[in-house]
């Protein structure tokens, strides 16, 4: 019997294997990047942001900028009310003046002779209405972080004068219930010796506060002036 010879093993690298290597895709060759494309990149992203640190800024700016402008304007209204308060005030105190003098000398008469002409006492004090609503708020708001320093040292005078005057009237007011206390039922022709001393004296040291209000008040009338004519609100 013939035995039919065995078939031959296929080499390795057989034309099918081959062919199948053949027919595969290969990628394409991807260059590296340059340092050239690397720097461009990061000056891109450097510009960019820049650009919105550049607008965040502006923008911030433009915020404190009319916070400031506004602060300006609420605050010169407000010295400009105020003056026209103390002006108001002024038209009464020579009245005020007349009023003290007058009961000074119904005490004299009264400690002197027990008796005297003048039947009516007349003591009334007019309290000016000064606000510093507006400075504070701009203080609060943090408007003033952003005022030059001139400015803020301006008002913050002109504002303590203010403070200084409001504390003048308010001695007056006190002085002024401290000399009508004084007297039995508001009548001074019922008031005891005393008392009508105690009334007298009170009524001196008045005079002499009301005089001292006076030149507060011209010199606080002064420096309102001066500040609006300085500080000018932006149109």
């Amino acid at each position: 019997m013939n035995e039919e010879p065995e078939p031959e093993a296929e080499p390795i690298g057989s034309p099918a294997l081959g062919n199948a290597d053949a027919g595969a895709t290969r990628p394409p060759h991807q260059p590296g990047h340059s340092a050239k494309d690397f720097l461009f990149q990061l000056a891109t992203i450097t510009v960019g942001v820049l650009i919105a640190l550049s607008i965040e800024g502006l923008t911030e700016w433009n915020h404190h900028r009319l916070l400031v402008r506004e602060a300006k304007a609420t605050i010169a209204r407000e010295i400009a009310d105020n003056k026209s308060a103390l002006a108001r005030h002024f038209t009464d105190w020579d009245r005020s003046t007349d009023g003290i003098e007058k009961a000074l000398k119904l005490a004299n008469e009264l400690l002197a002779t027990k008796q005297s002409d003048i039947a009516q006492l007349e003591l009334g004090f007019h309290l000016s209405s000064l606000s510093d609503a507006s400075w504070r708020t701009a203080e609060r708001t943090g408007a003033l972080t952003y005022m030059t320093y001139s400015d803020v040292q301006d008002y913050a005078r002109l504002y303590g004068h203010q403070e200084l005057y409001v504390s003048q009237q308010r001695r007056i007011l006190d002085r002024t219930v401290s000399a009508l206390s004084q007297l039995a039922g508001g009548d001074p022709h019922k008031a005891l010796p005393n008392d009508l001393e105690r009334f007298r004296l009170d009524l001196m040291a008045l005079r002499g506060e009301l005089l001292a209000d006076k030149q507060l008040g011209e010199s606080l009338a002064k420096a309102y002036e001066d500040a609006l004519a300085k500080h000018k609100p932006e149109e």
